[in-house]
């Protein structure tokens, strides 16, 4: 991993990750090789059962909007749940850098 790279990254997952991810740990990189394939393997399999959620909705004739409309209003309600799984830390971190975008342009 790139120096750049892991504090945004860090910022970006949950806390649970962060102490095997830090780069006091001992074995760094045996860690975070397993912690980031734990997380690709979760997210493959959230991403499979959406699809089958989207497949079995779309055979039973649910409009594209429709599915659009759900996936948008289950994106919004969810937003609470990670941030406050989020410590306080993360949370100002991205305000900082969203505060510096709008201000950038």
């Amino acid at each position: 991993m790139s120096r750049v790279a892991t504090p945004l990254m860090l910022s970006m997952m949950s806390p649970v990750f962060k102490p095997a991810l830090s780069a006091g740990d001992p074995g760094y990189a045996a860690n975070s090789a397993r912690v980031v394939a734990a997380v690709n393997v979760l997210n493959a399999a959230y991403m499979l059962a959406g699809g089958a959620v989207v497949a079995v909705l779309q055979s039973a004739g649910v409009a594209l909007s429709t599915l659009f409309a759900t996936v948008a209003v289950v994106s919004l309600a969810y937003v609470p749940i990670v941030l406050r799984a989020w410590d306080r830390d993360v949370r100002r971190d991205l305000a900082r850098i969203f505060g510096r975008l709008a201000l950038s342009r």
